[in-house]
């Protein structure tokens, strides 16, 4: 299959041109996940940050622990179990970079995976559960558009004997029929400073860059 050098040429410089607005808004890191699924298809799954902040892999967030949140230790061995399952995109650790690397802390995790359709959809099924560290927990989801969902989870962690036990907010985005099979991405926080209205636009936010795909877009 042959493509027209000038269709080319303008699907380029309409790319360049919608690159050049995002970064002129803030959102300048562009992130790439090549991954192969269950059935051997190899997609791409790409997001966007704001500028001012990172992606860490999650073989670095027992590093970042020192002076991060309690959750980032707590939890580092749970999330790197997960990122070996298959399904599972990326694990990352979201933190800010207007200070020295050494004293950047975790703000928040982002799980994203695809899971294959293999019965009918029920957003039931994912739904967090509780852990065996989870003390209670309170959580609803809301249909945004037709197969996209989201889950709001609230729930109270034990961190350890001795230790205080900790909130954690949960956002959960769920569409229901993503490359025919379910796309969930859960930004998850235990910072109560990171849990007002402000934090859910940001993860809104990023979550409307979220591209999944047979190639990689230029957007």
């Amino acid at each position: 299959m042959s493509l027209n050098p000038l269709t080319r040429l303008i699907d380029h410089r309409a790319g360049q041109a919608a690159q050049k607005t995002m970064e002129e808004g803030g959102w300048g890191t562009h992130l790439t996940f090549p991954f192969v699924t269950r059935q051997g298809e190899k997609l791409y799954f790409q997001m966007r940050l704001p500028d001012g902040m990172e992606m860490i892999d999650v073989t670095q967030l027992a590093e970042a622990a020192q002076g991060a949140p309690a959750f980032v230790g707590h939890f580092a061995t749970a999330m790197a179990q997960a990122r070996d399952q298959a399904g599972v995109i990326l694990v990352g650790g979201l933190r800010g970079t207007a200070v020295p690397e050494a004293e950047r802390e975790v703000l928040a995790t982002l799980t994203v995976a695809l899971t294959p359709l293999e019965k009918p959809f029920s957003i039931e099924d994912f739904m967090p559960e509780d852990s065996p560290s989870t003390l209670h927990s309170k959580q609803d989801f809301v249909e945004m558009t037709e197969g996209l969902y989201r889950i709001h989870r609230i729930s109270v962690e034990s961190v350890g004997e001795g230790r205080d036990p900790v909130p954690m907010l949960v956002i959960e985005y769920v569409y229901a029929n993503a490359q025919g099979g379910v796309l969930a991405a859960a930004f998850a926080t235990q910072r109560e400073d990171m849990m007002g209205d402000k934090i859910r636009d940001l993860f809104e936010s990023i979550r409307r860059g979220f591209f999944l795909g047979e190639k990689p877009s230029a957007l």
